[in-house]
């Protein structure tokens, strides 16, 4: 099967909090976990070219190539000598660590194709092409195509959200259009979408239907000085994203992520005032992140019905990702916290519940609430 990116993505492009241990089918940003962060997108050597060339003697093609710069490579290639209809191949494939990699190339879900080759002068790729059982082969050389970006909308741009990162990456400018590869999370929900867009100056626009789809993904991409801005004027469902992921927001040039932190002195957060939450930090110490990428979604709960003392109860988790990350923080008024998370062990791979709190009477005892909490969860406390 077709590596197929299932962004939830992809070392931390953002140094968030997902706890789901990692799969050889995750998408290009996601090769890595740790600890409770989150979807990983790598900040360097992200590019999308284009080169021409040919296969063999007398097979010209033009392949556009995406590295995520994370070690996964995507695209297309298409023959330029057939008189019927062009029909795109899709690639998908990896970049090993000296340079070399394997890309294959499907129609549909089945493999049609392989290419062998190097990235170690981006200028100019060859190596060797094969067919599906590798019962044919053909040296090929391709040379990158020259492009025009005159407006500067070529490199990697950034959605450096904590809770909605994202990566977009474009090249292959001319006067009309831009190639773009574009992956978001929301949530635990993730999209990822190759094409080209039609350019007008400082906007670029990709109106196109996907998928059989009858409604069209609709995306405007407009650039102010080192920022691109994103408007997803279709649904999630048209651009073959994940249902609440959405590619909406301001991009940057440079990848400066922002870190999770939990509210304070709003009405229903979990803290009142700076101290509270500082009390709290400090109590729970390298885990404070885990417990602010987890609580996204809160319900809270006034009454501490299952324990003899007087607790207000915060459940949170992130959708999409239910049982992997969660947590649950219990406090009264004097700022007395019992708290646990779920959290990637990485030495036993696999996810376990961390419990905290500054009530020395509780050092090494749950609350009942924060106990029927883990065992729900049906986890390793």
């Amino acid at each position: 099967m077709k590596k197929f990116f299932f962004l939830l993505t992809l070392t931390c492009l953002f140094s968030f909090c997902k706890n789901e241990k990692p799969k050889t089918s995750t998408p290009p940003t996601l090769p890595k976990t740790v600890h409770s962060e989150a979807p990983i997108i790598a900040p360097t050597d992200a590019f999308i070219k284009k080169y021409e060339g040919t296969i063999g003697d007398n097979n010209p093609i033009e392949l556009v190539l995406i590295n995520w710069s994370n070690g996964f490579l995507g695209g297309y290639y298409i023959y330029k000598n057939k008189k019927s209809k062009q029909k795109k191949f899709e690639l998908s494939g990896d970049l090993h660590l000296n340079e070399s990699f394997i890309l294959e190339a499907y129609i549909e879900d089945n493999i049609v194709s392989k290419f062998h080759g190097s990235l170690s002068e981006l200028s100019t790729i060859n190596g060797t092409w094969s067919n599906a059982d590798s019962s044919q082969s053909m040296t090929y050389t391709l040379k990158e195509a020259p492009h025009n970006d005159k407006v500067g909308w070529s490199g990697a741009w950034y959605r450096n959200n904590t809770y909605a990162p994202g990566i977009l990456i474009l090249g292959n400018v001319t006067d009309k259009t831009v190639d773009f590869a574009i992956e978001v999370f929301n949530n635990g929900h993730n999209g990822i979408l190759e094409g080209t867009a039609n350019i007008n100056g400082g906007i670029a626009t990709y109106n196109t239907s996907l998928y059989g789809n009858e409604e069209l993904c609709d995306l405007v991409f407009q650039k102010h000085n080192n920022q691109i801005t994103v408007n997803q004027k279709s649904s999630s469902w048209a651009c073959g994203f994940g249902v609440r992921a959405q590619a909406n927001g301001k991009y940057d040039n440079h990848f400066a992520p922002e870190k999770a932190a939990l509210a304070y002195g709003k009405e229903n957060n979990i803290f009142t005032n700076q101290k509270s939450h500082d009390i709290f930090k400090e109590m729970v110490g390298d885990d404070y992140e885990a417990f602010a990428f987890n609580m996204q979604s809160i319900s809270i709960a006034d009454k501490n019905e299952a324990d003899k003392f007087d607790a207000k109860v915060y459940k949170g988790n992130v959708i999409g990702l239910d049982n992997s990350n969660e947590a649950i923080i219990m406090k009264n008024d004097k700022n007395v916290f019992w708290a646990a998370v779920t959290i990637y062990d990485e030495a036993n791979d696999s996810l376990k519940i961390k419990y905290h709190t500054n009530d020395k009477r509780m050092k090494n005892m749950m609350p009942h609430t924060i106990a029927r909490w883990a065992e729900g969860l049906g986890l390793e406390i």
